[in-house]
């Protein structure tokens, strides 16, 4: 099985959860990746609604304190080429404990550009960059990304 079926096959599996809410707050609108212990959906986020995504995580597949520290850490983190956390925590739906986290959306991902087109030598140089600043600030509170993937990546 290819890497994206595989993933189009996680991402139905994690659409049972479409229309959940967490925490009362954050709609599960629609599944934008899935893995197998996690997913990303697009959500609402702030007193407008503004589109934001969430990734949960099942809770039995992470040791769920540290993993809230480390995001908690980061969410106290400032970069404009660093995606903006709101919210983090824990949370259960239908009987399953999961922990979350409320970020920003973009529209495009690297990893949704790169079928349709090869970057160019000056898009590339202009991405590496901003990815090494960020890294860098990252590295120098002693956090890691993590899962550096074009996936991770949001074009602008």
């Amino acid at each position: 099985m290819s890497v994206e079926a595989r993933e189009q096959t996680l991402a139905a599996e994690w659409s049972e959860w479409q229309g959940a809410v967490v925490k009362g707050i954050y709609p599960l609108r629609r599944v934008l990746h899935g893995s197998d212990r996690s997913a990303i959906f697009l959500t609402e986020a702030g007193p407008q609604g503004a589109s934001a995504a969430i990734k949960i995580v099942r809770a039995d597949q992470v040791p769920s304190g540290p993993q809230l520290q480390r995001w908690r850490a980061a969410a106290a983190l400032s970069h404009p080429h660093l995606v903006r956390l709101f919210d983090v925590g824990l949370c259960e739906l239908e009987g399953h404990s999961f922990i979350y986290l409320v970020m920003e959306h973009a529209e495009q991902t690297l990893a949704q550009l790169l079928p349709s087109r090869a970057l160019s030598a000056e898009e590339a140089r202009e991405l590496v960059r901003p990815i090494l600043e960020v890294l860098s600030l990252l590295h120098g509170r002693n956090l890691v990304h993590g899962q550096l993937n074009p996936a991770a990546l949001l074009v602008v």
